[in-house]
């Protein structure tokens, strides 16, 4: 777009043989011919563009006669052209100079709309690919995948689609919740961990992000805070954002780069947001299988063993003979005990019962 201002108002000079030549748009000069390295009288175009005068004095050129017509590529957008001498412009090359100002504009509005176009077709492009990183990570969740499966899939993909060098994962350490732990790491910070494994909960940017929960970008990362290992290799810049999880933060994702030039934008802050929601997802579905495994064993124990002395009960010594009696039918021996015969009215309830039982299932075991 700049290309194409800078060659519309050479040509417009050209057209009416004129040494001097701007484009202004709200106020300011976007392209100018005929300065050489003098400084562009900013101030003096603007007086011609709005009326105020209509004559300028360049260093190097004296006195210039100035004109000024409409551009309609921008706003208060004027094209100021300026020759030397006391030669006016006249209708002719006013209604020339309008006509080149009208197709700058035309051409000026088509290469933004190719921009925002271009600008467009790579956000949908950069949206597909994160969709199908989100996609692959749920499937990872679903199928129960081990869960450093899953958190090494979200680190990678932050790393990947961020174009960040250094990308980590730190949860809460389960037996001390003031520090937190690195689980997932990937590209340079897998050599640099081992200094940072386990750090304070609210050290560096990650720790900030738990301790503050919310995202957190430093454009100037030794200056934020960051982790001294991580400074002393180099690392310029970092954005990290919380792990939440269903009563609050359970650590925190960190990407880094060494670019001094590296900025995250609000699209990437975007992308590292979606990335953690997933890994805050794996983190509760892991916790809530875990959670059912334990009740279901609970469960059995209460079912099989007595509340008060902890022994087994008698639904355990019933499963018990019927797998003893099954072993014994498979085996083509003849059983003395069945569980059928233990009603409730033959429980054993004495020791020498109990030992009456485990004769019986002995002898059936012994056919």
């Amino acid at each position: 777009e700049s290309a194409a201002a800078q060659a519309g108002v050479e040509r417009a000079a050209e057209a009416v043989e004129a040494e001097i030549a701007a484009l202004l748009a709200g106020g300011e000069v976007v392209a100018s011919v005929g300065f050489g390295r003098s400084a562009v009288p900013a101030a003096d175009l603007v007086a011609v563009a709005r009326g105020e005068r209509d004559s300028l004095v360049v260093a190097g050129v004296g006195s210039c006669t100035a004109t000024a017509v409409p551009f309609d590529g921008a706003p208060d957008g004027r094209l100021v052209v300026a020759r030397s001498g006391d030669d006016r412009f006249d209708r002719l090359e006013t209604s020339l100079l309008g006509g080149m100002a009208t197709v700058l504009g035309l051409s000026l509005r088509t290469i933004q709309v190719i921009e925002a176009e271009r600008r467009m077709r790579e956000h949908s492009e950069r949206q597909a690919v994160l969709l199908e990183r989100l996609a692959a990570i749920q499937r990872l969740i679903a199928a129960r995948a081990p869960l450093g499966s899953v958190l090494g899939a979200v680190t990678a993909g932050a790393a990947e689609m961020l174009g960040a060098e250094i990308a980590g994962l730190r949860l809460l350490d389960p037996t001390d919740p003031a520090f937190v732990s690195i689980v997932s790491s990937y590209g340079e910070a897998a050599g640099s961990a081992g200094a940072a494994q386990r750090t304070p909960i609210g050290a560096g940017i990650g720790g900030r992000a738990i301790t503050e929960d919310r995202l957190v970008v430093a454009d100037e990362y030794a200056a934020a805070g960051g982790l001294p290992t991580f400074v002393a290799e180099g690392v310029t810049t970092a954005m990290a954002a919380p792990v939440g999880g269903s009563e609050g933060p359970l650590g925190s994702l960190v990407v880094a780069s060494r670019r001094s030039d590296r900025r995250f934008g609000a699209e990437e802050q975007e992308t590292l947001i979606a990335l953690v929601e997933m890994a805050g997802v794996a983190l509760n579905d892991a916790r809530t299988v875990a959670a059912l495994h334990r009740a279901a064993d609970d469960a059995m124990h209460q079912a099989l063993y007595d509340p008060l002395t902890g022994l087994p009960n008698r639904a355990l010594l019933l499963d018990r003979l019927e797998q003893a009696s099954a072993r014994a039918r498979r085996r083509g021996a003849s059983s003395r005990c069945s569980s059928s015969t233990w009603t409730t009215s033959r429980w054993p309830t004495t020791a020498s019962g109990m030992r009456s039982a485990t004769t019986c299932c002995a002898g059936s075991r012994g056919g």
